[in-house]
């Protein structure tokens, strides 16, 4: 199945070097264009993108489902050093809390930094 460009999540951005602007998906970072204008660059994003969907659509490529249509269960295997889990537990011990709950507070941190 193939995809609008606006399906995707684009991300715009000003190089600081030149003061361009780019344009890339968040699902397919190989996918980017550069402009003068935020519409120069999402115009070439158009481009670029319905260039690399028909050569995907070619060479039998998968193309990338976007993250917004994806069924997320919210269960993952995650691996980690042992003194990484032996730390994280001792911590959900202290605060009262489930080692699951200590892990998403931690990522969520993270993420929010």
């Amino acid at each position: 199945m193939s995809y609008k460009l606006f399906d995707y999540n684009i991300k715009v951005f000003q190089d600081k070097r030149d003061g361009d602007f780019g344009a890339c998906i968040e699902e397919i970072p190989e996918v980017s264009a550069y402009g003068e204008t935020v519409n120069d660059a999402v115009n070439e994003l158009k481009t670029v993108y319905n260039l690399w969907l028909e050569d995907c659509q070619e060479l039998c490529y998968p193309i990338p489902e976007p993250f917004n249509v994806r069924d997320f269960s919210g269960k993952f295997v995650l691996r980690m050093p042992k003194s990484l889990h032996k730390s994280l537990a001792v911590k959900a011990k202290k605060e009262g809390i489930s080692l699951n709950q200590e892990t998403i507070y931690c990522i969520n941190k993270g993420l929010v930094a």
